[in-house]
């Protein structure tokens, strides 16, 4: 028994317009999810928008991924946002006399509400995979 056959995109296309109907969307809100091409942070956001029986909202999962991501990535907003604890390192080698080393980690807070986002999510997204299990989605 060989592998299935890769699908196209368009393959892919019809198979996210068939879960799309199947979950309620209009013609048009089916056409603006598969009309274009998707970014990350439009799948997050529609994630969250779409997420039952709880108070996420697409705003919510995009902030807490984009926080996320900047935690991670250490770009220069996170670092110098609350979002990070500073904790001073004395006698970092080769700084000179007015620098001070920094050890940088993520605040409780930001962990806190990261990982609350993400439990939400993650209950979703089991609710979804046994939706499908029970044959009311494609």
């Amino acid at each position: 028994m060989g592998a299935a056959p890769r699908l196209s995109r368009d393959g892919w296309k019809g198979k996210l317009q068939a879960v799309a109907r199947a979950r309620g969307l209009r013609d048009e809100q089916v056409q603006a999810v598969t009309g274009r091409p998707v970014s990350y942070s439009g799948i997050v956001k529609v994630a969250g928008d779409e997420a039952r029986d709880s108070d996420l909202t697409g705003q919510d999962a995009l902030f807490c991924w984009m926080l996320s991501s900047g935690i991670a990535h250490a770009k220069t907003w996170a670092v110098l946002s609350a979002v990070l604890d500073r904790v001073e390192v004395p006698g970092v080698p080769g700084l000179a006399g007015h620098q001070v080393g920094l050890m940088l980690s993520a605040s409780d807070k930001a962990v806190t509400l990261i990982a609350s986002v993400t439990t939400l999510m993650v209950m979703e997204g089991w609710r979804l995979l046994d939706e499908r299990g029970r044959g009311r989605l494609p």
